[in-house]
């Protein structure tokens, strides 16, 4: 029966390697991870929250075992390892090459909010939860990389910016138009207000103020009283 293995990366190395001695040429690309596994537990009892994750993965149409025959299932090999004073999860998984490329585009990029691993791996003892791995044998994995990506301005190919920049071009007049005809109502208003209050004082005998409109009217009708 399988279980699932959920791994948080913490950092990625992308690398291009060229050793032809040891017939190894290419893009390398490594991550390091968190680990856990809500329904496998580890037959030595160690937690996964205290173990680091290194993972490897691949280029291939077809995954191979260390010793360079076709896996016998899945598309990679994961393992525990103590020979060391800390102990160590470890292990890699094959992509297509179309899926490798998007994988590495996506972390050469950046650009993304989060990023999770989710391994399917088998076998292990016991059809229900709590699961097992016998940490003495390899787990084969299925692997399933989940990226979050927060929004990145587009940018547009040379044949597509012009259709693209006349679009906000005519949007921005018509906003700079329509502004203009409510500036334009705004300030007809105002005079009228103004020019209802000035002779509404005119008429109670207030008289008018020197720089306002209708002052010569008033100045020559005092003049006639006179």
């Amino acid at each position: 029966m399988p279980g699932h293995i959920l791994l948080t990366p913490l950092k990625w190395f992308q690398e291009i390697s060229h050793y032809p001695a040891i017939n190894v040429e290419g893009r390398n690309l490594k991550v390091s991870c968190t680990a856990a596994a809500p329904d496998v537990l580890l037959s030595n009892n160690a937690k996964w929250t205290d173990l680091a994750v290194e993972l490897g993965i691949l280029i291939g149409e077809q995954p191979l075992d260390g010793d360079g025959n076709p896996l016998k299932q899945g598309i990679g090999c994961f393992y525990f390892s103590d020979v060391q004073a800390h102990p160590l999860l470890h292990g890699w998984f094959y992509l297509k090459p179309d899926s490798y490329a998007a994988v590495w585009d996506q972390v050469r990029d950046g650009g993304y909010v989060g990023c999770n691993i989710t391994m399917k791996v088998g076998p292990v003892q016991n059809e229900l939860p709590p699961k097992v791995w016998d940490v003495s044998q390899p787990l084969f994995i299925l692997a399933v990389l989940r990226f979050t990506r927060k929004p990145i301005a587009d940018k547009p190919a040379d044949q597509a910016a012009r259709p693209v920049a006349a679009t906000r071009v005519a949007s921005r007049r018509s906003w700079v138009s329509a502004f203009r005809k409510i500036e334009v109502a705004a300030k007809q208003k105002w005079h009228e207000l103004k020019s209802e209050t000035l002779w509404s004082a005119i008429a109670d005998g207030r008289g008018a103020r020197r720089d306002e409109p209708g002052r010569e009217g008033a100045h020559t009708q005092h003049n006639a009283h006179s």
